[in-house]
């Protein structure tokens, strides 16, 4: 089965995927200071969740 999606409905799926990460993920990165300490604890989520890519994916959609 094929997706289509409009670019409107691209960006208002990729804004709630978003703010739900966003959300689970925010605890971390008001605790964190510095680029570097941010960057250490999304490495140790990963650790934890034993999942790198989705860690990765979550921390790219942060960050851009």
């Amino acid at each position: 089965m094929k997706l289509n999606l409009s670019f409107d409905s691209y960006n208002f799926m990729k804004s709630i995927i978003t703010k739900f990460l966003f959300k689970n993920i925010s605890p971390m990165i008001e605790q964190k200071e510095s680029n570097n300490e941010f960057n250490f604890s999304i490495l140790s989520y990963a650790k934890r969740k034993r999942n790198s890519n989705k860690a990765i994916y979550k921390y790219l959609l942060i960050n851009n």
